[in-house]
């Protein structure tokens, strides 16, 4: 599998470009092309499924490769998290009857876990997180639960002010009655500080103005406008830097 997917890599390198629509980034490819690269793979503890890798590792290579070689390495785990995000979008990850289920999706819970009915928004952001470990060795302090309630109260050494968002960074909003709430990918801003577009999971295509959808049938981009008001139906309390 590697070493095709080099060999591809090869044919690709020098006219490959795959710049994100809702992304800004300067990452740029090596200035030497010989350099022979194999897709890496760390040991992790989180239990991300082989196949997921490989079917992430493979979108990634088709779609952004430049963007994900250099990534991988200059090992900026924290844009891996919004590759990661952005693959499993673009494989268009589905539930298969609506029921929080799907192999897929059931691979995806998983992570933390997690089994077929459970909601996933969560776990879907801990395999984008344990992909970027894989990538690069590192290890993210994100608690390992599906819970957004329990991420948030288990993470908070890595709470960031939502202002200072760059691509991999995790929103996670809450209903301020129950506790229970949302999560994504932070992808880039829209209107800077107003609105943004995230990589989603158990959610539906939203845009900017729509109800958050926390119990929606796939992985979607999409676009939120950032509600911070405690009083609203779901609110922004937190943003991670997972790495």
């Amino acid at each position: 599998m590697w070493a095709k997917l080099q060999a591809w890599w090869q044919s690709l390198w020098i006219t490959k470009s795959a710049a994100s629509n809702d992304l800004n980034t300067n990452l740029k490819p090596p200035e030497s092309t010989n350099i022979t690269w194999e897709i890496p793979s760390y040991h992790t503890a989180r239990k991300l499924a082989a196949k997921l890798e490989t079917l992430i590792d493979e979108k990634l290579m088709q779609t952004s490769a430049s963007e994900f070689k250099a990534a991988c390495l200059s090992k900026d785990a924290n844009f891996l998290v919004y590759l990661a995000g952005k693959a499993l979008v673009d494989i268009g990850v589905r539930e298969k009857t609506n029921n929080n289920d799907g192999e897929l999706v059931e691979l995806i819970q998983k992570i933390a876990g997690g089994v077929k009915g459970h909601p996933w928004c969560m776990y879907f952001v801990l395999v984008c997180v344990a992909y970027a470990e894989s990538k690069t060795g590192k290890k993210s302090k994100i608690y390992n639960s599906g819970s957004c309630a329990s991420v948030r109260k288990n993470s908070a050494g890595l709470a960031i002010d939502y202002k200072n968002s760059k691509a991999g960074d995790i929103w996670i909003w809450r209903y301020p009655s129950t506790g229970n709430g949302h999560t994504g990918v932070f992808g880039g801003w829209l209107p800077k500080y107003k609105a943004a577009t995230l990589k989603e999971g158990n959610t539906t295509l939203g845009k900017i103005g729509d109800k958050i959808v926390r119990e929606g049938g796939g992985a979607y981009t999409t676009e939120r406008e950032v509600i911070t008001n405690t009083k609203a139906s779901m609110y922004l309390p937190m943003a991670i830097r997972p790495f």
